[in-house]
This record gives C-alpha cells, structure tokens and sequence, in this order.
C-alpha cells in the first residue's frame, strides 16, 4: 500500500517497477491522483478509500502527514501481518 500520490509517491513507484512489484495500491487524499497514478504505472490493483484499513503485507508512506507541523498520519494498521513493514519517506 502506497499513501500519497505527490513527488515521492512516483519516486516509490519507480522503485517498486524496478523490484518488478505491480501489485501496489495507492491511497490519497486525492482520488483522482491515485487513480491517473495506478494507470500511468499500470498497476494491477486499483487505488482504495483514503481511510480503509490497510491489510497489505507492506506500508509506504509518502505524504507529509506526520511531519513537524503537518498533520498527523491516522492510519489503521491492526488487519497488516505480524511479519508487515512500514516505510516512512
């Protein structure tokens, strides 16, 4: 699961291409970003609500959320694995 469709999220998608992984679902704020995102990089799994819970085995977060004087990332992790990552760009 990739949040954010912004500067970093194409970053993480141009890493995630070149490891050969497709199977990336993108959440924004924006929906229509996340969706011109999934096609432009032509992934296999179509963006999902910005505050469903995340049940993937793997979290990048490439928004601002979080960071001094931003918001912060509410983000529901209980449905990931035990074995799950989260990366914070």
């Amino acid at each position: 699961t990739l949040l954010g469709s912004g500067g970093a999220a194409r970053a993480a998608l141009v890493a995630c291409r070149r490891l050969g992984c497709d199977a990336v679902s993108i959440r924004a704020r924006d929906a229509a970003a996340a969706m011109q995102l999934t096609q432009e990089f032509q992934l296999s799994r179509r963006p999902q609500p910005w505050d469903a819970a995340v049940s993937s085995e793997g979290l990048i977060n490439a928004t601002p959320l979080g960071m001094v004087d931003a918001p912060p990332l509410e983000v529901e992790l209980a449905h990931m694995p035990a074995t799950g990552w989260v990366f914070d760009m």
